[in-house]
């Protein structure tokens, strides 16, 4: 996801003449934490509403790839929805 996120910011900006590695900064310094922010305010917002089951849904998810699912990105992933 950040990779194919990262890509796109990349090729869009690439459209208007900026550098790739300046991108890229762009990217990694303002977009990414913004987007995070995002996704986490979302999850504060709407977790009263969210049932147990599917927090613990993604608890099971996390323990069983054995340290391969970040537990704070699978929760944003899982909010990309919510916020369109």
């Amino acid at each position: 996801m950040i990779k194919y996120g990262r890509n796109g910011v990349v090729d869009f900006l690439g459209d208007f003449g900026v550098p790739s590695i300046v991108s890229i900064g762009i990217y990694d310094k303002y977009l990414l934490p913004a987007a995070y922010w995002l996704l986490d305010l979302n999850w504060q917002v709407a977790l009263p509403y969210v049932p147990e089951r599917y927090i613990d849904e993604m608890q099971g998810i996390v323990d069983g790839s054995e340290g391969h699912v970040d537990h704070d990105l699978l929760r944003r992933v899982n909010m990309i929805p919510e916020l369109t």
